[in-house]
């Protein structure tokens, strides 16, 4: 019998809420020695089609990582409070996802659902881990913010 480890990542979901996801236990692990560098590659936060909230996408490309065929990816959206950078809304992670510019319907979604219209800064942050054909490496980027109608 094959038995996969998962580890369970709790997350801030804004509003003082919180999310539990589920994920392998390899797909964040980091080695001891990462030997590339992957590049990740959020969009700006901006308003979503879906009216009322805002998102961000990300995706990731091989960077010096060359025999990477898979990564896991995580975007998430911060919202500026008093100053400061807080995670609101929910995140987007991608498993085994494949390198590139991939279409939006492919790539890792951030949320979040405004309470009110009233103007905020907003940016994305996108992480990538690679781990495969004998590429270890991770890297992590934050967009320019973004003046935006939404609080939460």
């Amino acid at each position: 019998m094959h038995i996969t480890k998962r580890l369970i990542v709790l997350m801030a979901a804004g509003a003082g809420a919180l999310s539990l996801i589920s994920i392998p236990a390899t797909a964040l692990a980091v080695p001891t020695m990462p030997n590339c560098t992957p590049k990740v590659h959020p969009d700006y936060a901006h308003e979503s089609a879906t009216k009322g909230d805002v998102s961000a996408h990300a995706y990731w490309t091989r960077g010096t990582c060359t025999r990477a065929s898979v990564g896991t990816v995580l975007v998430y959206l911060q919202e500026k409070k008093n100053g400061k950078w807080v995670m609101e809304g929910h995140e987007g992670i991608a498993i085994d996802m494949l390198p590139g510019k991939l279409k939006l319907s492919m790539r890792p979604n951030a949320r979040g659902t405004c309470t009110s219209k009233t103007r905020t800064e907003w940016r994305s942050v996108g992480i990538v881990r690679v781990n495969a054909n004998g590429d270890n490496g991770n890297n992590q980027s934050t967009t320019k913010e973004q003046d935006l109608p939404c609080h939460i």
